[in-house]
């Protein structure tokens, strides 16, 4: 993954995994709505880490969905320690 240089810059003592969105994958169906999206992802999360607390870090569009996830994540009672938004986008339609 092209962040991975950023992962490894981190220098900090725990693992580190990326989520690719189900749009890049030609064999799966895309989800439409940043709220498919979060959950998604947050499923994936938590068969890794059950519990806090929680790094999260989106890059592009997925800044709106790690912005989701954690908001979801601090409704629920969980720890969100840090949310880093890396260049995020927001495309509009015509």
């Amino acid at each position: 993954m092209h962040l991975r240089p950023l992962a490894l810059a981190l220098g900090i003592d725990r693992p580190v995994h990326g989520i690719q969105s189900r749009g890049l994958d030609p064999l799966l169906t895309p989800q439409e709505r940043v709220e498919e999206m979060a959950d998604a992802n947050l499923a994936a999360i938590r068969n890794v880490q059950p519990v806090g607390p929680y790094s999260i870090v989106g890059h592009s569009f997925g800044a709106l969905v790690a912005f989701e996830m954690a908001r979801r994540l601090e409704l629920e009672g969980e720890e969100v320690d840090a949310l880093a938004l890396v260049e995020p986008v927001v495309h509009h339609a015509a």
